[in-house]
Parts: C-alpha cells; structure tokens; sequence
C-alpha cells in the first residue's frame, strides 16, 4: 500500500512553515545583499513576482509588485503596472 499523506510527511522536513514569512525573509536577504545594486535588488523582486503569477499566487505577487513600484527605475515600474493589469 502506498501512503499519500503528503501532509504529514512535508510536516517533517519543516516545509510547511508560513510560506509569506519564508518569502518576505528571503525578499528582506536578498535587499540587505552587499553585492547587489538597488537596481539589482529590484530586478531580483520583479522575478519573484512573476514567479509568483505563473503558479497563480496572486497575492504575494501584487505585495512584491507594489514594492517594485516605489522601489524601482522607470522600465521596472512599467513592466509590474502592466503584470498587476494582468492579475
């Protein structure tokens, strides 16, 4: 018999922490980065959030988005107003 419990076994490798928590903290690491540029940092956000659209994580998507619309040049603001028309 196979056991498909998919829960109880994800439960002990810790993948079911919180994923916002997961993604923010990794968003927070890669913003604190030394060998990134501002522009890069935000480059890094704008994959993450079409990351975020091509699995249908709508949410996490819009939050990354609005934050490269304060924080990015004028082509990184464009192309999340047009991903945010998109969602």
């Amino acid at each position: 018999d196979l056991d498909l419990d998919l829960a109880e076994d994800l439960g002990d490798t810790g993948v079911n922490e919180n994923t916002e928590d997961t993604h923010a903290a990794f968003v927070e690491k890669v913003a604190e980065s030394e060998d990134l540029s501002t522009e890069d940092v935000v480059a890094t956000k704008l994959d993450l959030a079409i990351a975020y659209v091509e699995v249908s994580d709508k949410e996490n998507a819009k939050t990354i988005l609005n934050e490269v619309l304060e924080e990015g040049d004028e082509s990184q603001r464009e192309q999340a107003k047009k991903l945010l028309d998109q969602i």
